[in-house]
């Protein structure tokens, strides 16, 4: 899946008032001296603030809207791993130090909002990187600015969807700046760059590889309407502690953004999106929450023995909403947690459901791996409990040899 995030930077009214042709051509004057806001806005989406689970949909999907989700930001000095301040003589303070950003409500693309409604002016001078990430509550350390990179230490419980982003400037937004001498090439992104309509974009990668569940039923026995198969809870064994390397010096496009991993490992447990309420369509802002169980009663089609080769067509349930795995692992342990009611169990009368669990491994081919930024559907086949039937079949006696005997002959 691919999100793009955009934060854009402009004079004020300068959006509305001027076009990027009008700017290109020179006509528009500007006073050397005069304070640009900085306006951050928030491109074709991604979704999802609190263990809230998957941000975005597919490129093309229409549920790819922003949904008033938050991001943080940091202005760093161009090449530099300090904090941008207004003026180190009269303002020294921060001017977007892990600022955080509500993204517009059900759009794909918009002004952002900060927390604290701030406003905040470019300096008039010096050039800008703009840094983005996304670690939902998964943040489990204090940021750390080093001399080389700025780091977040962090848990994840596998509803969390870490994402990072770096400001590049595009192609026509550098052919902008080189028609205005060699002099301004590099100055993306400025006090000087927003007057002309450049504005910094910050395209958020996935750091994370998704799972979503579907369950297949795998007979009759799954879909009884007395006793069908009821999914209680899904684990999945990952990586889930490190530090997210959300700034570093010498990476000029965002490449060495990502996760450094500790390599402790845990169970992450598939949650669902809570049920809406009150006329609401969406409730991807809201905090992922407990597993409901999931039946297959009265489920209809089944799968049945054939040829694995051909793919099962007919019915499927989805189960949770989404887990985030550790990217680049071969495999993963999964544990499905079950039930059946009402089935008969002799001497045990009073025991109304069998609780049982399936071991299994998520894999691919066996050696691929699961890629950053990717989803996978995994589909798990559950037959149910089948009873135990012991025949007792009696075998016949067999003729053997006649042995005949002279006790006579014996002295």
């Amino acid at each position: 899946m691919k999100k793009y995030l955009f934060i854009a930077l402009a004079a004020a009214g300068m959006l509305s008032s001027c076009s990027s042709d009008d700017i290109v051509g020179g006509e528009t004057t500007f006073d050397e001296n005069e304070l640009i806001p900085i306006r951050i806005g928030f491109g074709q989406t991604v979704t999802g603030t609190r263990g809230t689970g998957t941000v975005g949909g597919f490129d093309d999907a229409s549920d790819n809207v922003w949904n008033k989700q938050v991001v943080n930001v940091y202005m760093l000095h161009k090449d530099s791993i300090g904090l941008a301040v207004f003026d180190p003589q009269t303002d020294p303070t921060p001017i977007y130090n892990n600022s955080p950003f509500y993204s517009p409500d059900i759009l794909q693309s918009g002004i952002a909002t900060p927390l604290d409604n701030s406003i905040k002016y470019y300096p008039t001078q010096k050039k800008y990187d703009f840094w983005g990430y996304r670690l939902d509550d998964a943040q489990s350390e204090t940021p750390v600015i080093g001399t080389d990179s700025l780091t977040i230490g962090f848990t994840m419980d596998g509803s969390q969807d870490i994402m990072v982003a770096k400001a590049i400037p595009s192609a026509a937004d550098s052919a902008k700046l080189i028609a205005r001498g060699n002099a301004a090439a590099d100055r993306a992104f400025s006090s000087f760059a927003a007057r002309y309509d450049i504005q910094p974009n910050l395209k958020f990668r996935h750091l994370l590889s998704r799972l979503t569940f579907k369950v297949i039923p795998g007979g009759p026995g799954a879909v009884n309407a007395t006793t069908p198969v009821i999914v209680d809870s899904i684990k999945v064994i990952s990586k889930n502690k490190g530090k997210l390397v959300v700034a570093t010096l010498g990476d000029v496009k965002g490449e060495k953004q990502g996760i450094v991993w500790s390599g402790e490992q845990d169970s992450l447990v598939l949650k669902q999106r809570p049920a809406l309420t009150g006329g609401a369509t969406k409730n991807d802002s809201l905090n992922l929450v407990t597993l409901e169980s999931v039946s297959l009663a009265n489920q209809g089609d089944y799968e049945t023995p054939g040829d694995p080769s051909t793919p099962f067509v007919g019915n499927t349930v989805p189960v949770g909403e989404a887990l985030m795995v550790a990217a680049g692992e071969t495999s993963y342990e999964l544990y499905v947690y079950l039930h059946q009611p009402s089935l008969t169990q002799l001497n045990n009368a009073s025991k109304t459901n069998i609780v049982y669990t399936y071991k299994d491994v998520i894999k691919i081919d066996g050696t691929q791996i699961f890629k950053p930024g990717y989803s996978y559907d995994v589909k798990i086949t559950l037959w149910g409990l089948t009873d135990i039937k012991i025949t007792t079949t009696l075998g016949k006696w067999e003729q053997g040899e006649t042995i005949p005997m002279y006790p006579e002959d014996n002295e």
